[in-house]
C-alpha cells in the first residue's frame, strides 16, 4: 500500500540495479545504488509488486522501517519548480531510503543527469560558488544523509519519458556493463546522498 506524504513525496518500491563488482549487498543494492525508474509502483495505490516485507535490518542509525522493512519516499527532480518542494523538507526520520527521480540515458548508453540545473547547480542558502561546489538537491541530499545517517538514496532512471534507451543498453554483456559503470560514477562522482 502506498500512503501519500505530501503532493511531491508519496512512498513507493523500488527495483534496484548494480554493478556485481561494485559489492552488492543481499537485497540488489550497491555503494554506488541505482534504480530501473520502473513504472510499476509509481503512481499512488499501486503496490509495485515488492515483496519485501520484514527484510531490512536495524543497521543502527534509527529511523524508520529498521525492523518493519523499507519506507520509500519518492523525490522527482522537477518538484523544486511549480510544487516549490526541496530537499530538506523530505521527513527523512520517517523513512528509510529516498528514490530520486530521474536520471537519463544518453545516446551512448550512458547515465546521465536528468536535469543539471536542479541536481547539481541549484543556489541555496549556505551554498557557495566555488568552482567545482555542489550545489542543488545532490548537495542537500549530503546534508540530509548527514543528519539522518539511517538514509539511503537511490537513483531512479528513466521514467515515462527517457526509457527509449533501456532496450539498447540491454542488448550486449559489455552495454549492460557500460551502463551500470556510468550509473555507478555518477552516483559516486556527484556523492548524492552520502558524507
Amino acid at each position: 500500500m502506498i500512503r501519500r506524504l505530501s503532493a511531491a513525496l508519496y512512498l513507493d518500491l523500488c527495483l534496484c540495479l548494480c554493478l556485481a563488482s561494485a559489492g552488492c549487498s543481499e537485497d540488489g543494492a550497491s555503494d554506488g545504488e541505482a534504480t530501473d525508474g520502473a513504472e510499476g509502483g509509481d503512481a499512488p495505490g499501486g503496490d509495485g509488486g515488492g515483496d519485501d516485507e520484514g527484510e531490512a535490518e536495524d543497521d543502527g542509525g534509527g529511523g524508520a522501517g529498521t525492523s518493519e522493512g523499507r519506507i520509500i519516499g519518492y523525490y522527482p527532480a522537477w518538484a523544486v519548480y511549480a510544487r516549490d518542494y526541496h530537499v530538506p523538507e523530505i521527513p527523512a526520520d520517517l523513512l528509510t531510503h529516498i528514490n530520486y527521480a530521474f536520471l537519463n540515458i544518453d545516446s551512448e548508453g550512458n547515465c546521465i543527469l536528468g536535469d543539471s540545473y536542479a541536481e547539481i547547480d541549484k543556489f541555496y542558502p549556505g551554498d557557495t560558488w566555488d568552482a567545482g561546489a555542489l550545489r542543488g538537491s545532490f548537495h542537500r541530499l549530503q546534508l540530509l544523509k548527514e543528519s539522518h545517517p539511517h538514509l539511503k538514496v537511490l537513483l531512479s532512471i528513466g521514467g515515462w519519458t527517457w526509457s527509449s534507451e533501456f532496450s539498447r543498453v540491454a542488448a550486449t554483456a559489455e552495454s549492460r556493463a557500460r551502463f551500470a559503470r556510468s550509473c555507478t560514477d555518477i552516483s559516486r562522482s556527484r556523492n548524492h546522498g552520502r558524507p
